[in-house]
């Protein structure tokens, strides 16, 4: 409902109400007021409640800002460790040399494996003799 405050005038008013007095409320009228009580003690209780719930929530979130910041420290700390190292074994260096499967000093397995003697033979077919055999 509503709170009503009465009060006795100290003068006859040119406002006088000139139909009669009503003294209840019609039912149909009481039925359609729905909610609760407006009062200052309700209001002020549901503020404290509100202010409650929103610095509970505040603090939820200050927890779950400062786990992401530790998680990227983290992450920023491994990247760093990562590029240091890399720098560290020449990184840099490999990315304007070429490959060294591309160069001609490098030995590899298949080039050590058996030596290649072209012009030997070539000298002996040119002389009508074959190859020796081992």
């Amino acid at each position: 409902m509503f709170l009503i405050w009465f009060a006795n005038l100290d003068k006859p008013t040119a406002l006088a109400r000139n139909q009669p007095v009503q003294e209840s409320f019609p039912p149909d009228l009481i039925s359609g007021i729905s909610g609760e009580l407006q009062s200052f003690a309700g209001i002020n209780k549901k503020i404290k409640d509100l202010d409650k719930n929103l610095t509970d929530r505040v603090h939820s979130l200050e927890r779950e800002q400062t786990y992401y910041r530790l998680i990227g420290a983290i992450a920023l700390a491994v990247l760093i460790a990562m590029t240091v190292s890399w720098i560290r074994d020449g990184g840099p260096s490999r990315l304007v040399s070429p490959p060294a499967a591309l160069s001609p000093s490098v030995a590899t397995p298949a080039s050590m494996a058996a030596p290649h003697k072209p012009a030997k033979a070539a000298h002996q077919k040119a002389a009508g003799g074959s190859p020796p055999h081992p």
